[in-house]
C-alpha cells in the first residue's frame, strides 16, 4: 500500500515537473539591457550635473531669503520699539 502511494506521488511530481518544463520553454526570454552610446552617457551626465546645480541654487536662494526675512523681522521690531517709544513720550 505504501509503495503504491509513493509511486502515485512520484507520478504526480513528474507530471508537474513536465508541465513546468513546458511552461519554461514557452517563456519569452528577457531582453538584454541596451548599451548606452557615448552621446547618451554624456547627456545623462549633463542632466545630472544640471539637476545638482539647480538644487544647490535653490538651497542658496532659500538661505538668502531666510537671511533677508530675518533682517526684515529685526527691522520691524526696531521700528515697533521706536513707534512705542514715540507714543510714550
Amino acid at each position: 500500500m505504501n509503495i503504491q502511494l509513493i509511486m502515485e506521488a512520484i507520478y504526480r511530481i513528474e507530471k508537474e515537473l513536465a508541465i513546468v518544463k513546458q511552461e519554461m520553454s514557452h517563456q519569452i526570454p528577457q531582453k538584454k539591457p541596451r548599451k548606452l552610446t557615448d552621446k547618451q552617457i554624456l547627456r545623462d551626465e549633463a542632466l545630472r550635473t544640471l539637476a545638482q546645480q539647480r538644487e544647490k541654487d535653490r538651497l542658496r536662494a532659500k538661505k538668502m531669503f531666510k537671511k533677508e526675512f530675518e533682517a526684515l523681522a529685526a527691522r520691524e521690531k526696531d521700528l515697533e520699539k521706536l513707534l512705542t517709544k514715540n507714543r510714550c513720550s
